[in-house]
C-alpha cells in the first residue's frame, strides 16, 4: 500500500454540519451513522457512485451481529442515505471448494 502524499490522497470523510440536524440523521441508530461515515471514507465519485459492503464486512467493521448490520443498512436505505442493489450475486465457500475439487478430480480421471 502506497503512503499518501497529499492531503487529498489520505481517507477522509466530509460531514456537513447541516447534516446533523436533518431528520433522517437524527433517525438512524447510532451504528447506522457509524457505518455511513466508514462507508464516506471509501466513497470516489470516479467510481460510478458505487460502493460495495458486503454483509460479513459490514460486521466486521461495526462489531456487531448479523441482525444489527442488517438493521443498519436498512436505517441507511430507508432514510434515503444509500440505495441497495439486489444485483449481487454470493456463493458459499465451502460450495465453491468442493467443486473446484469436484472439477480436479474430474480431469484426473480421464
Amino acid at each position: 500500500m502506497h503512503k499518501a502524499t497529499k492531503h487529498a490522497d489520505r481517507l477522509h470523510a466530509r460531514i456537513y454540519q447541516h447534516w446533523l440536524s436533518l431528520p433522517t440523521w437524527k433517525a438512524m441508530r447510532g451504528e447506522a451513522q457509524l457505518l455511513l461515515l466508514h462507508m464516506l471514507t471509501e466513497f470516489r465519485p470516479a467510481m460510478n457512485s458505487r460502493l460495495e459492503w458486503p454483509l460479513t464486512r459490514v460486521q466486521r467493521v461495526l462489531h456487531c451481529s448479523r441482525s444489527t448490520a442488517i438493521q443498519s443498512l436498512t436505517d441507511l436505505e430507508k432514510n434515503g442515505w444509500i440505495t441497495i442493489s439486489d444485483r449481487c450475486v454470493a456463493w458459499v465457500e465451502s460450495e465453491i471448494d468442493a467443486w473446484i475439487a469436484d472439477r480436479i478430480a474430474s480431469r484426473r480421471s480421464v
